[in-house]
């Protein structure tokens, strides 16, 4: 036996660790392994994941002998200098980089679990014994060689840093079907230009729809976007101003985005404590370029779950400190608990908290002498490129003003079917349509229908209620000053949005008779109409950040039509020729053409007054919405800045393996992690709240339930702990709807890019970090 195997021995006597996989490996140290060592045969199995159970190995030894496997640098020599037979290192090989047979590929298989490795050819009991072997040093640990954290470190200090101590909640949806290697190959890939599929993936126009403190023209008010906002009735959102700003080029109102670049260390234990207790504890560098790094985040997170919406709720502790001064020594100041951040050295609180609630635990052991003992290292490496936008609560005025702009949408339709009808473009099953609506919306515009259709809802709460009473329910009127006056007034809210929906439903058919549009020839104009605003902000750029036809249609009437059909057409060819979006298929116009395109033009005003109708209505309940988030949680307020934080990110993981093989010049966000050392990959949409902005809502509710749970709980108390729960149930419901959004395009773009057919978007029920951690830890 040679002196450094006697050594590692006594080694692990010291400490109590399992000494069985020495038996079979001793024979095979370096010294005294042969060129070619005796092997298992093709057929051969250890056992798979039942080796956990039966003590042979420890916990530690299993999961460094999966990451052993995987790492990059294991290639052919470097497994037969681990002592395995060249038959089973080239089959451990021929697994991990699949058909191509090539590192770091979208085909490659990296091994999962300790049965998926047992399924490979010529790997039995003999060459695990030789992997186990080969880690056993990473799971022998020596305090004198190490930082470490036992019960005398932290004592009576509390912690240094910025604390941000809050509930997170987020709503997290992420592609599922495919694997890392594959989607990472997708993500990458560059097209002609330059631009990754990540790149293209990253902005969806769809969040344009949350526009409405930019004005209601500025607002795209087709289908799609009135439909999104439509699904919101309570919670009105708006972009902030800063990424919601004119595109120099198109003159036009864009979404635009931030981008955020992050390194994330994930501490844990060889054997993974902190996963087991449901705790993470994470580092962050978060890069302001790719040579400065804006600040430092050190984080723990506890008691992570996901709740029957798909919501996550997670309790955090969280300190930061500007810049990157301690970028070098963060590692090791985790490690021992403590950083010098300022003129002295502190406490860690992520790291406390964490130390506290393992020894409350009781799942820390006594090492050589010392109690308590915490041992963190890094197990995973995570780089994110991150895009980010936030959205906020459109104001009160904002939602009070398209509120009242549903009576005078209502009078111009009524004037435009008044006119139709006049005219005779109305067909007798479209003429005893417009019979029975007319008068209705006559009576919503000049009297007083709506204040009827509120009080026939009112009595079913209220038998005494009276026109008079109406009054003072009606959306942003007097406030309430008990539960039964806010739910008289949502009775009222819900009657003002149903009338007004119900106004605006028949001109869904109505529409094309009115502008004399029914011709299925002049159908395919409507794609004209876009296409027409672009040319007419090319010649007046000012026309550009009108989303509304209204203005074009002027500027369409205006035009004479000899020369608006030759510059149009000419407008067209130009950007067919170059492939823009939206004039692929389109082809020139004919005179009589042209004139149809006014009756598009025409036709698209009315929808838009139409949807703008259904949007007053919508408006009745955010009204009623924002009263009950006064009465019921009277500490909240209307969230107009950085409120709801829309992430998307594209992260690579790694072991700390494979990390401390990349040379230390290249660990820097300005240089990309080989294709071969990353495991796995995830692209993820969250959604979260900003931390602080749940403050209100979760004392109130913890209030609440106190109240209701002691023996002076009253009906009252009830009522309003019920209405909090409503009301915040609506917000956590925004972020888990919101993160739905993306999915439909994201999982198309990637299928046309080569993805299987079935790939998903579906809520996560686990972190980034977690899933990393769980991978390494092979743990479902």
């Amino acid at each position: 036996m040679n002196r450094s195997l006697a050594a590692l021995i006594r080694r692990l006597r010291q400490l109590g660790l399992p000494l069985a996989a020495l038996a079979g490996a001793s024979a095979c140290a370096p010294s005294e392994t042969p060129s070619e060592p005796p092997g298992d045969d093709a057929q051969a199995a250890f056992g798979g994941v039942a080796l956990k159970a039966d003590g042979r190995y420890s916990e530690c030894q299993l999961i460094e002998v999966l990451k052993l496997v995987n790492e990059s640098t294991q290639d052919l020599d470097a497994l037969r200098a681990a002592g395995l037979h060249s038959d089973a290192a080239a089959a451990v090989l021929q697994h991990r980089h699949g058909a191509d047979g090539l590192p770091g590929t979208g085909d490659d298989d990296l091994f999962d679990s300790l049965d998926e490795l047992d399924a490979v050819p010529f790997v039995g009991p003999v060459t695990l014994d030789r992997l186990a072997f080969r880690v056993l040093e990473r799971c022998t640990p020596d305090l004198s060689q190490r930082p470490y954290i036992d019960s005398t470190t932290f004592g009576a200090t509390t912690g240094g840093g910025w604390a941000r101590d809050n509930v997170e909640l987020e709503g997290a949806y992420a592609v599922q079907g495919i694997t890392g290697q594959a989607l990472r190959d997708i993500l990458t890939r560059p097209d002609a230009s330059g631009r990754t599929e990540y790149d293209r993936l990253r902005k969806t126009a769809a969040f344009e729809a949350f526009s409405y403190d930019f004005g209601f023209d500025s607002m795209p008010w087709d289908s799609d976007a009135h439909a999104l906002r439509e699904s919101f009735p309570y919670v009105v959102l708006s972009l902030e101003s800063e990424r919601f700003a004119v595109n120099t080029e198109t003159h036009r109102r864009e979404l635009t985005l931030g981008t955020d670049k992050m390194d994330d260390a994930y501490y844990d234990t060889a054997d993974f404590r902190l996963l087991a207790h449901g705790m993470v504890l994470r580092a962050r560098a978060r890069w302001d370029s790719d040579s400065v790094v804006r600040r430092l985040l050190v984080g723990a997170k506890f008691d992570t779950g996901i709740d029957a919406d798909g919501i996550k709720r997670t309790d955090k502790v969280d300190v930061r400190t500007e810049g990157g001064t301690h970028l070098e020594t963060l590692d090791d100041g985790i490690r021992r608990g403590k950083v010098k951040w300022g003129f002295a050295e502190e406490a860690l609180a992520p790291v406390k908290a964490v130390y506290e609630k393992l020894v409350a635990a009781s799942a820390l052991p006594d090492l050589a002498g010392r109690q308590d003992v915490l041992l963190l290292d890094p197990k995973a490496r995570l780089r994110s490129i991150r895009s980010r936008f936030h959205l906020n609560e459109a104001s009160a005025s904002t939602v009070k003003r398209l509120h009242e702009l549903g009576r005078e949408r209502a009078r111009e339709l009524l004037a435009a079917l008044d006119e139709a009808t006049t005219a005779g473009r109305l067909d007798p099953t479209l003429s005893s349509l417009a019979s029975e609506t007319a008068p209705r919306l006559r009576a919503y515009v000049e009297g007083d229908l709506l204040r009827e259709a509120a009080l026939e809802r009112l009595l079913s709460l209220d038998a005494q209620a009276t026109i008079e009473k109406v009054d003072e329910l009606l959306p942003g009127a007097v406030a309430p000053t008990d539960s039964d006056g806010v739910q008289r007034r949502r009775a009222v809210a819900e009657s003002v949005d149903a009338l007004l929906h119900e106004l605006a439903e028949p001109f869904d058919d109505l529409e094309r008779a009115i502008v004399g549009a029914t011709d299925t020839r002049l159908a395919r104009l409507d794609s004209y109409v876009k296409p027409f605003a672009l040319w007419q902000t090319s010649l007046r750029p000012e026309l550009g950040q009108h989303r509304t036809t209204f203005i074009f249609l002027d500027a369409y009437r205006a035009l004479a039509p000899s020369d608006g059909l030759t510059g149009f057409n000419a407008f067209v060819e130009v950007q067919r020729t170059a492939n823009a979006e939206g004039f692929r298929n389109l082809t020139p116009l004919t005179p009589d053409d042209f004139l149809g395109l006014g009756k598009a033009l025409e036709l698209e005003g009315l929808k838009i007054k139409r949807r703008q109708l259904e949007a007053a209505g919508t408006m009745a309940r955010a009204l009623w919405f924002d009263q009950a988030r006064q009465f019921y949680v009277p500490d909240s307020r209307r969230a107009s800045g950085n409120f709801i934080i829309d992430t998307f990110d594209m992260t690579e993981m790694v072991s700390e393996e494979e990390w401390q093989s990349i040379p230390e010049v290249d660990r820097t966000i300005a240089t990309p992690l080989p294709a071969a050392k990353v495991f796995h990959t995830v692209l993820v949409n969250e959604l979260q709240i900003e931390l602080g902005m749940e403050e209100a809502y979760v004392k109130r509710l913890a209030e609440l339930d106190a109240r209701v749970a002691s023996d002076t709980g009253t009906p009252e108390t009830q009522a309003m702990r019920a209405g909090a729960g409503f009301v915040f149930a609506e917000y956590r419901a925004v972020l888990r709807d919101l993160a739905q959004v993306k999915g439909e395009r994201v999982l198309s773009r990637l299928r046309r890019a080569g993805a299987p057919a079935d790939i998903r978007w579906e809520p996560i029920t686990d972190s980034k970090g977690n899933t990393a951690l769980r991978i390494l830890a092979d743990r479902d």
